[in-house]
């Protein structure tokens, strides 16, 4: 029997709107996500993202829904998640993002955890944190333990220690700072192979809002946009050349056209001359005669 994962939980900690610890299981039939505008749900799809795709593959805010409360706050980022960004206050003329973790040092947490069908599992945690009063470069740890990990005790000492990733080194297989190897680790574990496909077609469904039809889905996020199109300008200058010639060959035809029989009213106006001059010579008195 081939093994195969699934994701079966997913474990945040001040991540967006939800503050504080919150445990979400998942089923391995399939899961529905559902809730009132503004409840969290396109949070919770951006969260899973972030544990399981690479930063130019997650589509963050893409799914959020703008009638929202605070989806006018901007382009959501992982430092608006980490700061808890919930809306948005008018104040003389100007606009203020409001925050739930505004102030001082603050910090989220992120963890997935797949299941196989043989009963192995493993959870991939991201950490994030922003000091002072920074709105932004928040500083990262990814951490991959075997088995399905509570995070709660283990973050929260994490976080009490200054953030230091000691609290990782007896009981978690691998720590790191860059998430490419974070995640390299984690699809080794579970499976994933040549995946970029696959990944892209994942962020790209995330980010939906309706489905439509399958027609204008299967063409906007199953086709890949074909090589070719790259090589269209390379193909466009060696055929400029042709079009120029084209023009000059249209031009000759039209100077043909107008020109018509020149050579030939060139002879006779020459010849008519000719005759013109001999008249000319011819003495009046011999005219008279």
């Amino acid at each position: 029997m081939t093994e195969q994962f699934h994701l079966s939980r997913l474990q945040v900690i001040n991540w967006g709107v939800f503050d504080g610890y919150h445990s979400i299981p998942f089923s391995d039939g399939g899961a529905l996500i559902a809730g009132a505008s503004g409840s969290g749900k396109s949070s919770l799809l951006e969260a899973i993202s972030l544990g399981f795709l690479p930063f130019n593959r997650r589509n963050f805010n893409a799914s959020g829904d703008s009638t929202a409360a605070g989806s006018n706050a901007g382009r959501r980022t992982v430092d608006k998640y980490v700061r808890g960004a919930w809306g948005q206050r008018s104040d003389a003329g100007t606009s203020k993002v409001m925050y739930l973790r505004g102030d001082g040092t603050t910090w989220s947490a992120i963890a997935v955890t797949y299941t196989s069908n043989t009963g192995r599992t493993v959870t991939g945690l991201v950490l994030k944190w922003l000091t002072g009063e920074s709105r932004s470069d928040s500083s990262s740890r990814f951490v991959l333990a075997d088995g399905d990990r509570d995070i709660e005790k283990v973050c929260n000492r994490w976080a009490a220690g200054r953030f230091d990733a000691v609290v990782f080194k007896d009981d978690w297989r691998f720590s790191t700072k860059v998430e490419s190897q974070y995640l390299a680790q984690l699809y080794a574990t579970i499976g994933i192979r040549a995946s970029d496909a696959a990944q892209q077609l994942l962020g790209k469904a995330k980010s939906l809002k309706s489905v439509g039809g399958l027609e204008q889905f299967v063409r906007e996020f199953m086709l890949d946009e074909p090589d070719s199109l790259t090589r269209l300008p390379d193909a466009l200058k060696q055929i400029d050349p042709l079009v120029d010639a084209r023009e000059l060959l249209a031009v000759a035809q039209r100077k043909r056209k107008i020109l018509g029989d020149i050579e030939k009213l060139q002879q006779r106006y020459a010849s008519e001359s000719s005759d013109l001059g001999i008249i000319d010579l011819v003495d009046q008195s011999m005219v008279r005669a």
